[in-house]
């Protein structure tokens, strides 16, 4: 059996393709979005990772779906400086069990041995291997609130 691949494309907010860190202020949401999507009909799950640079325990934000293959997550910033950020995916066997077997009730269909392969699945969890990272993480430089404005007044 060949496992699903999981694609994730096109991650806002970046600069240059990630060269350069967004900016931000302490308190101003970053709001992350991405194209996560793989081959089939199998259903997918996203969550934000983000953590201060340099911190050891990212922060996990599940994503939410928008439309198509468009997901969104945010995170609020609580002291300054860098930030780092990505998304984390993988193939959601439990939540596309979940959708094909409503299907199939709803069609008046035997559902007994889908009810079994329901249960092997809540024993497994996520399969490690099907997780899927982007690389490397993106960059939030947060700054203080007075940032935000582009000219300083010279006291002279």
């Amino acid at each position: 059996m060949t496992k699903a691949r999981v694609v994730i494309e096109n991650i806002t907010p970046q600069v240059d393709c990630g060269l350069f860190p967004v900016k931000r202020t302490v308190g101003e949401p970053v709001i992350v979005e991405a194209d996560v999507f793989t081959d089939g009909h199998d259903m997918v799950s996203c969550v934000l990772l983000y953590r201060v640079r340099d911190s050891e325990e990212w922060q996990r934000v599940p994503m939410t779906s928008l439309v198509n293959d468009r997901w969104t997550a945010r995170f609020t910033p609580r002291e300054l400086g860098q930030y780092e950020y990505t998304v984390s995916a993988w193939v959601d066997h439990l939540a596309t069990w979940r959708r094909d077997l409503a299907k199939k009730e709803a069609a008046g269909q035997d559902v007994r041995v889908d009810l079994l392969r329901g249960k092997q699945l809540e024993k497994q969890g996520i399969d490690e291997d099907t997780v899927v990272q982007h690389e490397p993480p993106l960059l939030v430089e947060v700054d203080r609130e007075r940032a935000r404005f582009s000219a300083w007044l010279n006291p002279r």
